[in-house]
C-alpha cells in the first residue's frame, strides 16, 4: 500500500525574519486548522511532518517546556491523529541552532547552544511525544532532531554525535533513542 505525505508548515515559520523567535502565535507562525487535516486525508494522506521551533517549545533552555505552545503542538498532532494519520514526524525545524536558520550558532559551538541544553530539550519533547503515542497506539509517532544542520564541525566522524532520532513505534514497547548520523559531505 502506498502511503500519501505532505509536510505541514506553519510552526516553524517565522514571518520573514528569525530575528523575532519566539514570535506570535497567529502573526508569525500557526499550526494547521483540523479541517486541514479532514481535507487531507479524504484524499488519502495518512503521514504528516510536522515542523516546530526550539525557541518556541522550550523559551529558556534547561527548563519544562512552554505549556501553551506543547498545547498546540499536541492538539495538532490529535486532529491529524483524528483525521487518519498513521504516521506522524515531529520536525525540529532550526538548522542545528536554537535562534534561527543562519542567524543563529550551532548546537555545541562557542556562543551557541550546549550540547546538553540540546539533549535536555530532546528528552522533554521526546517524553510529550511519548505520552501522545501511548494515548494513540495505531499512530507512529517520531521525533527528527533537527532539519538541515549546516556547518557544524564534524564530531566522530558526524557532523554532530548529539544528532539522534527517537520513535515510537507500538511493537516497539515504548520511545528510545537510535543513532542517527549525518554524514559530512563527499564521505
Amino acid at each position: 500500500m502506498a502511503v500519501l505525505g505532505l509536510n505541514v508548515s506553519g510552526a516553524e515559520q517565522t514571518n520573514g525574519t528569525d530575528s523575532n523567535l519566539p514570535g506570535t502565535y497567529g502573526t508569525d507562525y500557526a499550526y494547521e486548522p483540523a479541517a486541514s487535516y479532514t481535507y487531507l486525508a479524504g484524499r488519502g494522506c495518512t503521514f504528516y511532518r510536522i515542523g516546530v521551533r526550539w525557541k518556541r517549545l522550550q523559551p529558556t533552555v534547561l527548563t519544562a517546556l512552554d505549556a501553551t505552545e506543547a498545547g498546540r503542538l499536541t492538539g495538532q498532532l490529535n486532529d491529524a491523529a483524528t483525521a487518519g494519520a498513521v504516521r506522524l514526524v515531529v520536525d525540529v525545524h532550526d538548522f542545528g541552532r536554537r535562534d534561527g536558520n543562519y542567524a543563529g550558532l550551532p548546537i555545541g559551538s562557542a556562543g551557541g547552544p550546549t550540547l546538553a541544553a540540546y539533549v535536555d530539550f530532546q528528552t522533554r519533547l521526546g517524553a510529550l511525544l511519548a505520552g501522545f503515542a501511548a494515548a494513540h497506539p495505531a499512530v507512529s509517532v517520531e521525533l527528527d532532531h533537527t532539519n538541515e544542520p549546516h556547518d557544524m564541525a564534524p564530531v566522530g566522524g558526524t557532523f554532530t554525535a548529539a544528532v539522534t532520532r527517537y520513535s515510537w513505534e507500538p511493537t516497539s514497547g515504548g520511545f528510545g533513542a537510535a543513532p542517527f548520523g549525518i554524514s559530512p559531505f563527499g564521505a
